[in-house]
């Protein structure tokens, strides 16, 4: 479906000291209302991820090396395609 899958990338050198690379991403709602982030574990030998997300919403998502303890998100809003 157009406009759903967002491809996410990151430097390979950016986590080489982790054995693994969380992609945190959750749905901003409307009023401010974030839902709760949730996580997907990758090899830290890639160096991309397709997200499947719900069309014409937006999202936070962000790049970590495993275990690290703060991330930096940035938003996505997909839905590209037509609505309906």
């Amino acid at each position: 479906m157009k406009g759903r899958t967002v491809t996410v990338g990151w430097e390979q050198g950016s986590c080489s000291a982790a054995m693994y690379i969380s992609i945190y991403y959750r749905e901003v709602k409307p009023e401010n209302n974030t839902g709760i982030w949730k996580v997907v574990k990758v090899s830290r030998f890639v160096d991309h991820y397709n997200l499947e997300l719900k069309c014409f919403k937006e999202y936070e998502v962000a790049v970590t090396g495993w275990e690290a303890r703060t991330f930096k998100p940035w938003k996505v809003k997909t839905g590209q395609g037509k609505k309906g």
